[in-house]
């Protein structure tokens, strides 16, 4: 059996939600209101998936010297198919703030530093590691000038806004973390944007986010390389707008639906499987934004969405998506061997596969409840800070 094969990932996903319930009984479920929405579940199923396809990634690097998707096949859209529906996620709720807070008005201060605390802390730690791993590879001694070594550094702080440069001569930098941060440039893009979008809206924004805003997305598609034009944050903004209208919701919310979402999403898979992350084909797009809208007006797909253990791993998501790569890298660096690698059967590469993802679950959960948990319960805090001292 080749080892690109869909049984593979799906055995692994499907085990790794056992060891998910298990995590549940010992950690309990989330308790916010809105964690029962089905996005918070697909959130997490998304984010295995972008660790999933990272894995084959990892396969065909090994083989082939080539970090990208293994040739065609419905394998790479755990990846590419993710991450368009994780743009979709933030279009919604972020539209869905503005026009749920319009009447009253939007505290921004609150908004980006809620954005702030919410992706920033987990980023420097994997930075960190990041920064360790390449200085390991280099024997702690230093390749390039201190200035180009502090320089390289900056850019990967600044969420790779200006590159994603080697780190002191070692060329296997950017895979440490399988690239997924070139996502996390998007999303601090679209929150950019939002005061701008709250104009059109007819929403009352303050001169100084207005002006901050204008500079920094400026700033932003200047020195950003190969921008495109995420269309899949317009489909979240869409649904946004179609979702108060509560006739559709109840229809869609109905379990016939479920069906017509996963149809979509699989048929799209397996006869668009070769579309792009940046501009998707038509018809893929439309199915994922149609799978989108069913499940964001509370369709769980037959409750699968609303399981504990789907929404343990939405809760967890964040530090899947982003550790995944580091563990992926020390994994097959340290404790395999890349040469090693190249001589495993597609059933032994995969059992590695799953003890990696087991490792992922528990870092993500550690992570989640010492990194992120903490910085989120400190947003009042900050934001009554800013507003004591600065006035905003």
């Amino acid at each position: 059996m080749t080892p690109y094969s869909v049984i593979f990932p799906l055995a692994v996903f499907f085990t790794t939600l056992l060891a998910s319930h298990f995590l549940v009984k010992v950690f309990g479920v989330p308790s916010d209101i809105h964690r029962q929405s089905p996005l918070d579940g697909l959130r997490g199923v998304l984010a295995f998936g972008v660790f999933l396809c990272h894995a084959g990634v990892w396969h065909n690097y090994i083989n082939t010297g080539a970090f990208e998707t293994p040739g065609i096949g419905p394998f790479n859209q755990l990846g590419k198919s993710g991450v368009y529906m994780f743009f979709m996620i933030t279009g919604f709720l972020f539209m869905s703030k503005l026009i749920n807070e319009r009447d009253k008005g939007v505290d921004w201060t609150r908004l980006f530093v809620s954005r702030a605390l919410r992706l920033t802390p987990l980023y420097l730690t994997v930075m960190i590691l990041m920064i360790f791993l390449v200085l390991i590879e280099s024997n702690f001694q230093l390749q390039v000038t201190w200035g180009g070594f502090l320089t390289g550094i900056a850019r990967w702080l600044t969420f790779t806004v200006f590159g994603e440069p080697v780190l002191n001569g070692y060329d296997q930098t950017p895979i440490i973390t399988s690239h997924v941060q070139w996502t996390l440039v998007y999303e601090w893009l679209f929150y950019l944007s939002l005061p701008l979008l709250a104009l059109v809206l007819k929403i009352r924004v303050p001169l100084l986010y207005l002006v901050a805003s204008v500079a920094l997305v400026s700033l932003f598609i200047v020195n950003m390389q190969g921008l495109f034009f995420p269309v899949a944050f317009l489909a979240g903004i869409l649904t946004a707008m179609i979702f108060r209208f509560g006739r559709i919701k109840l229809l869609l919310a109905h379990p016939a639906f479920s069906v017509v979402a996963i149809t979509l999403v699989f048929w799209q898979a397996w006869h668009y499987s070769g579309h792009l992350y940046q501009q998707p084909t038509r018809i893929p797009a439309l199915c994922l934004s149609i799978a989108f809208l069913i499940i964001a007006c509370g369709n769980n797909l037959f409750g699968f969405l609303s399981s504990k253990a789907t929404r343990y791993l939405g809760e967890i998501s964040y530090g899947i998506y982003l550790l995944h790569g580091v563990i992926l890298f020390c994994v097959f660096k340290y404790a395999v061997g890349f040469e090693q690698l190249k001589t495993l059967s597609a059933t032994d590469y995969w059992t590695i596969i799953y003890v990696v993802a087991m490792l992922i679950l528990m870092a993500a959960t550690f992570t989640y409840r010492a990194i992120e948990a903490p910085a989120m319960r400190q947003v009042s805090a900050v934001r009554s800070r800013l507003k004591t001292v600065f006035g905003i």
